[in-house]
């Protein structure tokens, strides 16, 4: 298998090591077709893209597609922050149309309002001894997953199994009915080969993300590779794959 983007990189703009061109020049060497920048979104609390900084890091991209014309597609993305039960993410509608890609993930360090602790009991917080509690704020956090799958164009679930609780049965089968992928990511606790064999088996698909922080570690996702050929993906399984003619979900292209 072999994967020709990565959709999932941070720079500067965020908590990222590397400049904008430094992780483009880190794909090429790669021979990648693509590759997004995917700041954090602007709720979370230390590291988020600020909107003043959209235009700036909007105007690099563009320039670096022009400069790099024939040799790779530079996607300006964002990894939007989970912030609602409502599946509301960190992103005003006035600024989506800056964005080529939209990824989606939970974050702690995210602003949730009344409900970061709901959020948190689910993911990490060992007092919550109650497995019918549990049950409850897991189907709560599955369902704003899902929710945010209908009501935003994202293209991936970023570490869908870690921070948070939720029902990957029922996530899987939303991801596979809106067309949203889901990551497999080795930066957090990865899905094991059956949780990733059950969600192939419901339809989902999957993307191949380095999650880089630094510009060296952009494609750096070898071990991840093994992890979905143990589990039975093929190159149709996973959209950023040479081979895959399955779409990625992006939002409506920009005027």
């Amino acid at each position: 298998m072999r994967i020709i983007a990565d959709y999932h990189t941070h720079t500067t703009f965020s908590h990222g090591k590397g400049s904008v061109e430094d992780n483009v020049l880190s794909a090429l060497k790669r021979g990648f077709r693509e590759i997004a920048i995917t700041d954090h979104g602007l709720r979370h609390v230390a590291f988020g893209l600020r909107p003043w900084k959209l235009r700036e890091l909007r105007a690099q991209v563009d320039a670096l597609n022009k400069k790099y014309a024939g040799a790779i597609r530079i996607l300006m993305g964002v990894e939007a922050n989970l912030v609602g039960l409502d599946g509301r993410i960190d992103i005003r509608d006035d600024l989506m149309p800056y964005f080529d890609i939209v990824l989606m993930g939970y974050h702690r360090m995210a602003v949730l309002g009344d409900i970061r602790t709901q959020f948190h009991f689910a993911a990490v917080n060992p007092l919550v001894k109650s497995l019918k509690r549990r049950a409850k704020v897991v189907q709560a956090n599955t369902l704003a997953f899902v929710r945010a799958m209908e009501r935003y164009p994202i293209a991936c679930i970023t570490h869908p199994s870690d921070m948070i609780g939720v029902d990957l049965n029922v996530l899987g089968e939303a991801a596979a009915r809106t067309g949203t992928a889901l990551e497999l990511n080795m930066r957090y606790t990865p899905l094991t080969p059956e949780e990733i064999g059950r969600l192939k088996a419901i339809g989902a698909a999957f993307m191949i993300n380095s999650d880089a922080h630094r510009p060296e570690n952009v494609g750096d996702f070898e071990d991840t590779v093994e992890l979905a050929l143990s589990a039975g993906l093929n190159e149709t399984d996973v959209l950023n794959a040479e081979g895959c003619v399955r779409p990625v979900r992006l939002p409506p292209a920009r005027a």
